[in-house]
């Protein structure tokens, strides 16, 4: 179905369904991190572990990006 709606686009030269073989797949999350102190430094050393990156920050919060895998996510999520 996703398919045919896309190839209805005007834009659109090709659309390959990649599911029959092999790919890479990413996810992006974006985190808004509230605290204070010691806990946003925290914050920032885990953003390095995980090669995140600070993409907002304000006296009390810092919003994080990530991309990778899903389990990478959730491990982030996890600590």
């Amino acid at each position: 179905q996703i398919t045919k709606q896309l190839n209805k686009l005007f834009e659109v030269v090709k659309v390959v369904d990649l599911n029959e073989s092999s790919f890479v797949e990413r996810e992006l999350m974006l985190v808004n991190v509230r605290a204070v102190g010691k806990d946003l430094d925290e914050f920032l050393r885990l953003t390095e572990i995980y090669r995140g990156s600070v993409i907002d920050l304000t006296d009390r919060s810092y919003t994080i990006e990530i991309t990778g895998s899903t389990e990478k996510l959730d491990s982030f999520l996890d600590t």
